[in-house]
């Protein structure tokens, strides 16, 4: 197994990682970054893979009570394997996402989050690796079961934060408002000045009052392809550090 540990720079967090199956990217370090959070809350991590999301969330706020669900149970136990290195107190569920109503109570969570597949089934090749194809496409659940659970386990005013690509901006807000869940925050993320946003990030309300706030879009890279002063500044997290390179 081509295993390694990678630095998270955040809390001093380690991240024990596989490259044959996927390691996390930019879009784990967005969501982590603009989720709000408040001391205490109780949060969901639909589809958690190798733990990325929960450590970076602990890293800017100790208190919270974290849960992920992962559907293979090679990520489950890589993530566990990761709280227990780490020596935080998050659970790990391995289960399924589309059963994810049966596997906790209704209403129990003030945060649900999720970095899920971009892509869907008829989107060009799958790669043959199962956890590749799985963390890329919707091969076991698809965005609208990610929103409906979502919805149905969150507490009235608790908050949904995903990431997905810009192009499925408009799916992403139908989902959302089709199960009460409205927009909030809306952020997208480009790659350089100029070019189309390619990335989203989304907060969503459930039971919230209309009006949804549109940020000045993200630029990651400028013009002399070094990252923007916002991008190290998320880069940097929660302790100001010196961030990824």
């Amino acid at each position: 197994m081509a295993e390694r540990i990678d630095d998270l720079t955040w809390g001093d967090f380690r991240l024990i990682q596989n490259p044959d199956w996927f390691c996390f990217s930019l879009d784990a370090v967005i969501l982590s970054w603009y989720a709000g959070i408040s001391p205490g809350d109780r949060v969901l991590d639909l589809g958690s893979g190798n733990g990325v999301l929960p450590l970076l969330l602990l890293a800017r706020e100790k208190s919270l009570q974290i849960t992920g669900l992962e559907l293979m149970a090679p990520l489950a136990d890589l993530a566990r394997r990761n709280m227990e290195m780490n020596r935080v107190d998050v659970e790990i569920v391995c289960g399924d996402i589309c059963r994810g109503t049966e596997l906790f109570p209704k209403a129990s969570f003030d945060l649900v989050v999720s970095n899920p597949p971009y892509e869907k089934m008829d989107h060009g090749r799958l790669p043959k690796e199962p956890l590749k194809a799985a963390a890329r496409a919707e091969v076991y659940c698809d965005l609208h079961t990610v929103v409906e659970t979502a919805a149905t386990l969150l507490k009235p005013l608790g908050r949904f934060a995903i990431v997905h690509r810009a192009k499925r901006l408009a799916e992403v807000i139908y989902e959302a408002k089709s199960f009460g869940l409205e927009p909030k925050t809306l952020l997208l993320i480009a790659p350089k000045p100029g070019e189309a946003a390619n990335l989203l990030f989304m907060e969503a309300v459930k039971g919230g009052k209309p009006g949804l706030l549109l940020p000045a879009p993200l630029i990651v890279y400028g013009e002399d392809g070094e990252y923007t002063e916002e991008m190290k500044k998320v880069f940097r997290g929660p302790e100001g550090g010196t961030g990824w390179k």
